[in-house]
């Protein structure tokens, strides 16, 4: 029974996980009439790019932090969605979406039960974002991970390309990309 119990428990690096992220990976994702995606290519480049990503799990919140290559004011939109899965089965979703005239935007958080509270903060002097949950949003899990992406979105007349980055993996399709988690982190 031993055995069991141990196979059922996540491995659990630490109450901080710390992830770099290769440079030049940022994917974009050209849209269809239809809003279906019509092909991806890897651009690169700076903007947007993650280079390093923190996730850490205390006895209270959970703490998500992202640096960049590079991070502007959106000329148009840009959004930061992770979720939060427990090892109890809950999950947490946090949205922040921006755009130029409201630089530091608008940002949700809910659980598969409750609306949460957030704190957020977009640093565009540092290149960075940083969020914080109650752990409660997440049913005080022992263990968490997280998916992520960070996107903006460039519209025209002719098309609408999403480019995005995720820190747990060097390109993909946005379904490879968020369907990618960090290890477990275990509550500090």
């Amino acid at each position: 029974m031993a055995g069991l119990t141990l196979l059922l428990t996540p491995a659990a690096n630490a109450a901080t996980i710390d992830l770099t992220d290769v440079s030049g990976d940022v994917m974009t994702a050209t849209l269809d009439d239809d809003g279906d995606v019509s092909r991806y290519n890897r651009e690169g480049g700076e903007e947007g790019d993650i280079v390093f990503a923190r996730v850490q799990h205390t006895a209270t919140q959970v703490v998500i932090y992202m640096r960049y290559n590079k991070l502007s004011v959106p000329t148009q939109y840009a959004g930061y969605v992770y979720a939060l899965e427990g090892n109890n089965g809950s999950e947490a979703f946090i949205g922040i979406s921006t755009r130029h005239g409201k630089p530091q935007g608008d940002g949700e958080a809910a659980s598969d039960t409750q609306i949460c509270a957030l704190s957020y903060r977009i640093n565009y002097a540092g290149d960075s974002v940083s969020a914080r949950i109650p752990r409660r949003c997440l049913h005080r899990a022992k263990y968490v991970r997280l998916t992520h992406i960070s996107y903006r979105v460039r519209t025209t007349d002719t098309s609408d390309k999403i480019y995005y980055d995720s820190p747990t993996r060097d390109g993909g399709t946005v379904n490879q990309v968020v369907n990618s988690k960090t290890p477990w982190v275990v509550t500090g």
